[in-house]
């Protein structure tokens, strides 16, 4: 702590050690999230081994292992890219904000989740950075960096889907007619 420094910035560093018990009690463990990314991988396991995806069949260990792998290779080669860009590049950071900004990203999440709405705790936490940056000044948030990640939530899906689409097509005309 700096000479001089605030006795806010003192309780925001304490209250920012509880940020992952936050974190955990707002969001699902990492489980579902390694079962969203490696869903499809499954059914196609299930089918090349039984011909159908049936609901009862189990998923194999060894590629629940394989998706958790791919996450935490995943957060290793981008993870530092991630918190460079959310906590300094888009806005400066500090204990204090980043405390509000998991609380009102945690606060956001638990009402959506109350009130039936599936919403992103990643959007929550941009949408925080934004808010606290923006109340900062509206001169404190790269708004440019802003919109590109905002373009890239809408360009996702489309182009994903044409990607699948792309290698369906290849699949089902060009390698296995």
């Amino acid at each position: 702590m700096k000479a001089g420094g605030s006795r806010v910035a003192e309780m925001s560093q304490l209250c920012t050690a509880g940020d992952p018990c936050l974190l955990a009690i707002t969001t699902r463990p990492l489980a579902p999230h390694i079962c969203n990314a490696i869903g499809p991988l499954v059914a196609l396991w299930l089918i090349y081994e039984q011909g159908a995806v049936m609901q009862e069949a189990s998923t194999p260990i060894w590629l629940l292992f394989y998706g958790g792998v791919g996450i935490c290779v995943g957060l290793w080669v981008w993870g530092r890219r991630v918190i460079q860009t959310m906590g300094k590049d888009l806005t400066p950071i500090t204990p204090s904000s980043g405390f509000t900004i998991e609380l009102a990203s945690a606060f956001t999440v638990v009402v959506a989740s109350n009130v039936g709405l599936p919403v992103s705790t990643t959007h929550c936490k941009v949408g925080s950075v934004v808010a606290v940056g923006w109340i900062r000044s509206k001169k404190a948030v790269d708004w440019r960096l802003f919109r590109n990640i905002f373009l890239a939530w809408f360009v996702t899906v489309p182009v994903a889907g044409l990607f699948s689409a792309g290698v369906m097509a290849l699949l089902m005309y060009g390698i296995l007619p």
